[in-house]
């Protein structure tokens, strides 16, 4: 979930959290302006989620248009308020200051900011544009987190590259709402199957990843609908 860029609507995110929790989820996916436009802090969204829910997160932290010392302070603040997984991205928009998500992991690692706490580091990678994977495996973050899953085949990649790095895997899935088509055919997917989720993906992906992360950026209420019945499944 993205958070508010203002405050009156910062209402939408306490409903959609309230909703997640109710239907079973056991934590909470937290962006960082994905499309490059500008929101309230995804640093200050998670805090909030774990002080008045005391739910999991994981923090998503760009590093396109951030400095290493603001790059640390955000780590440190993630540390001091117990949250459990930091995703390093690169973010859209603005001019780079040269920082990666790869490089963050390593910096972070190398000068032990989280030594006296067991936060989880991670990086996206994307099973069909696997960019910069070697250094991502080299990096061995503690997670890897999937751009949307769509296929056994990419499953099949993941879990290579999960093995190879000695990572976690936390699987993303897309609800394939109309409201969600949009953004599938931005990143190039064309799904091949009626309804809102492939069931048989969901049952290889709950079985060889860690997390399953269900993603529903523009439609909340399809997410929440989707998470019910995995719960209701067992799943």
């Amino acid at each position: 979930m993205t958070p508010p860029s203002k405050w009156s609507t910062r209402w939408e995110l306490e409903n959609t959290v309230k909703d997640a929790l109710e239907a079973g989820a056991i934590g909470l996916d937290i962006t960082d302006s994905p499309t490059g436009e500008s929101h309230s802090s995804s640093v200050a969204a998670s805090v909030f989620v774990k002080l008045a829910y005391h739910a999991k997160v994981i923090c998503h932290i760009r590093t396109r248009d951030v400095t290493s010392m603001g790059l640390r302070s955000l780590v440190r603040a993630c540390s001091v308020w117990e949250v459990e997984n930091i995703l390093f991205v690169m973010g859209e928009g603005s001019e780079s200051t040269g920082l990666t998500p790869t490089t963050a992991v390593n910096m972070v690692r190398s000068e032990g900011i989280l030594n006296d706490r067991s936060v989880k580091l991670g990086l996206v990678v994307d099973p069909r544009r696997p960019t910069s994977l070697q250094r991502k495996i080299g990096a061995r973050p503690d997670f890897i987190y999937s751009a949307p899953v769509t296929s056994q085949t990419e499953v099949e990649f993941l879990e290579e590259v999960s093995s190879k790095s000695g990572s976690e895997l936390y699987a993303g899935l897309l609800v394939n709402s109309p409201l969600n088509r949009p953004i599938l055919s931005r990143i190039g997917v064309n799904q091949s199957f009626e309804g809102l989720v492939d069931w048989r993906l969901v049952d290889t992906l709950k079985a060889i990843s860690s997390v399953l992360i269900l993603m529903s950026p523009a439609d909340p209420d399809s997410g929440i609908s989707v998470l019910r019945e995995v719960r209701a499944r067992g799943l």
